[in-house]
């Protein structure tokens, strides 16, 4: 896996290799190096399989090696397109091995104590097991996905919530594997690891409806989250301070909120298809003010007039759900721009010109040259965007050697790559001359993605996208576009004006505008009104109220069928020869059946040594033998006193059960 020439030279290379993959770990960078996770593949491939060889011939336990096994099918299904049957094969064979090896351990203890049993009853056990095996898998089969049931999801959300700082680091650390299923570009996590070359699906993500055009030219993209802090590797969220946000009215945004002399508002009606970040996350038109559903807004800062870097509902949506979300955008001309040169608020500075320390120099070099000419963050900013939109597009892009700056790889060596890379390549060198920006990620509003039939975008993941936004002083956050497949925005002032943002067609302009206010959400703030076409996966509540009716019959059921098992044979015996059978049985099943050649009493002191602190086994054992073969009849005072024996012993033997020692 190591190139190099000779045993020493590829040595000292993965030497190399895992200190700087450490050295990213201990720092909290991100990780573009896939060697150590591969490494540490290899090994748990070789122990799981060494502890299942081990379990299963030594101790006929399957569970050292069915578990890890199952955790790395799991694996292989989230990241590659592995076929279903095999599941039905893993789960099958996974039933079949515990009813053998159990059966394996009851047959040594048969022989041990020199039981005969019958000549072909392994066969037997595997064609009953196999019976239920096949019915256990139709029924899950035909059970729907926990994550489609409201409920279910909602508990899922919940149990999995103190684990998602654990996922963040394996993103941070595994480094870009390729699968072959292509993965959501963007996840809208606290970590944004460069991937190298990607595969964008035809998957639907949201619907999109705009109230009016105004401003879509000045922000043509749909924001979803927003990153600050560069690595080597990728880019992190750094610090946010959540807040509640309660529903906005947005019929009424505009009277209740203060707006700066530059900022203009636009309200988007979403509606969520069946996509993960989808139904996770708010998306708006320009940094997000607030939605009609309860929300929480994650703050850049702690100071007045910190950013939302990103609203998430404050309960996960279901498909098909809608909501309306206002969004500021910034509406200012190109000599506007350039006269902003005001001073930065300190946490602007602290947060948007951080850079690291290993930044190569040649770097800084470039962003100097490109923008010598320019004496105001605009002309620079728009200086560095003209430099990079020479940089061809190419999703395809080779990996990143190990322990190299990604930026710089990209505009020196590689110098081609997809809008991730030019996007984070103009932060990175506006921050080196001094220009607060930050990476904005999210979907394109693409003129192929338009419906005029339903006035609506249907945006899709291959629509997923990513811009830089520039920070100037008393205007706000402005977005460009340096990444040449689609033209670069134009503001009234900029050479070539009035061809705007990829020359959007003056009939879709026009359709919006006369969509007036649009039918969102249903609730007390807003117009109702038709909604919006459903989404596909919506609807599940009637099928799984089915579901759990089904599944509470089945617990019905399997406990009536428990209580008769447990009763079988032991109907109409007197009370002390019905608690010594089911004494018996239970010790049975614990393990600790009595020898053909004991006696009541004899199998009561053996029970009374091997189960620690239990007394009046033999007690049982007595009143047992009274009864069955003195035929004397018991009082009422004395099964009393027999019960509370009983249930000491029962007890200890279920714990026994249990713990299988």
């Amino acid at each position: 896996l190591v190139p190099g020439e000779g045993w020493v030279a590829r040595w000292d290379s993965f030497y190399d290799r895992m200190g700087h993959w450490l050295e990213v770990a201990q720092s909290g960078g991100i990780s573009s190096d896939t060697l150590p996770f591969i490494l540490l593949v290899v090994a748990l491939t070789w122990l799981s399989a060494y502890l299942f060889a081990w379990s299963v011939f030594c101790w006929h336990s399957p569970w050292l090696g069915l578990l890890p096994g199952g955790a790395a099918l799991f694996a292989n299904f989230t990241f590659s397109n592995q076929s279903p049957l095999l599941a039905v094969l893993y789960v099958g064979g996974a039933l079949m091995l515990i009813m053998r090896l159990s059966l394996t351990r009851r047959l040594q203890a048969w022989r041990r104590e020199g039981v005969p049993y019958p000549e072909f009853l392994s066969l037997s056990f595997a064609h009953l097991t196999g019976w239920a095996v096949c019915l256990l898998l139709l029924l899950a089969w035909l059970m729907p996905a926990g994550t489609d049931a409201g409920p279910l999801a909602s508990v899922w959300g919940a149990l999995a919530r103190p684990f998602e700082s654990v996922s963040e680091d394996v993103v941070r650390l595994v480094g870009p594997i390729k699968t072959s299923r292509p993965l959501p570009i963007h996840g809208f996590g606290s970590i944004l690891p460069f991937q190298g070359s990607i595969k964008l699906r035809d998957r639907p993500v949201v619907s999109v409806r705009l109230e009016e055009a105004s401003g879509v030219a000045s922000y043509p993209f749909l924001r979803g989250a927003v990153y600050d802090e560069y690595t080597s590797g990728g880019w992190k969220a750094g610090d946010r301070e959540e807040v509640p946000r309660p529903p906005l009215n947005v019929d009424e945004a505009d009277q209740q909120l203060l707006l700066g002399p530059y900022s203009r508002l636009v309200v988007a009606r979403i509606q969520v298809a069946d996509s993960k970040v989808a139904r996770s996350l708010l998306f708006s038109i320009g940094e997000p003010v607030g939605a009609d559903v309860d929300a929480r807004a994650h703050l850049t800062s702690d100071a007045v007039g910190a950013d939302i870097a990103f609203l998430e509902p404050a309960r996960r949506l279901e498909p098909g759900a809608t909501y309306a979300v206002v969004g500021a955008v910034a509406d200012a001309s190109a000599d506007e721009l350039r006269a902003a040169r005001g001073v930065y608020p300190s946490w602007i500075e602290e947060r948007y010109l951080q850079l690291p320390d290993d930044l190569p120099q040649r770097v800084l070099s470039l962003a100097g040259e490109v923008t010598a000419a320019s004496d105001n963050p605009y002309d620079k900013a728009k200086a560095i965007e003209a430099y990079l939109r020479q940089i061809p597009v190419d999703y395809q892009l080779p990996g990143i050697p190990p322990g190299h700056d990604t930026i710089d790889y990209f505009l020196f060596d590689a110098q081609q790559g997809y809008f991730d890379y030019h996007a984070s390549a103009m932060v990175v060198l506006l921050r080196a001359v001094g220009v607060p920006s930050r990476l904005a990620v999210g979907y394109l509003l693409d003129p192929s993605a338009f419906d005029a039939d339903s006035r609506q975008y249907d945006l899709r993941e291959l629509h997923a996208y990513a811009w830089p936004e520039v920070h100037f002083p008393a205007i706000g956050w402005v977005p460009f576009n340096p990444t040449p497949d689609r033209p670069a925005l134009m503001r009234a002032g900029d050479p070539g004006e009035g061809s705007s943002w990829y020359s959007i067609d003056p009939s879709i302009l026009g359709s919006l505008g006369e969509l007036g206010s649009l039918p969102g959400v249903p609730s007390g703030s807003g117009p109702e009104g038709p909604p919006l076409p459903a989404a596909r996966g919506g609807g599940s509540y009637p099928i799984v109220l089915w579901v759990l009716a089904g599944l509470a019959a089945a617990a019905v059921a399997l406990g009536i069928g428990s209580r008769l098992a447990w009763e079988r044979n032991l109907a109409g015996l007197p009370y002390p020869q019905r608690i010594w059978e089911q004494t018996v049985r239970l010790a049975t099943w614990a393990r600790l059946a009595p020898q053909e050649h004991q006696t009541p009493r004899e199998y009561a002191r053996q029970l009374e040594r091997r189960l620690a602190g239990v007394e009046g086994v033999n007690t049982l054992a007595e009143a047992y033998g009274r009864s069955r073969f003195g035929r004397k009849p018991f009082a009422e005072a004395e099964a009393s006193q027999l019960h509370g024996v009983w249930k000491r012993v029962r007890n200890r033997l279920l714990v026994r059960l249990i713990s299988w020692r």
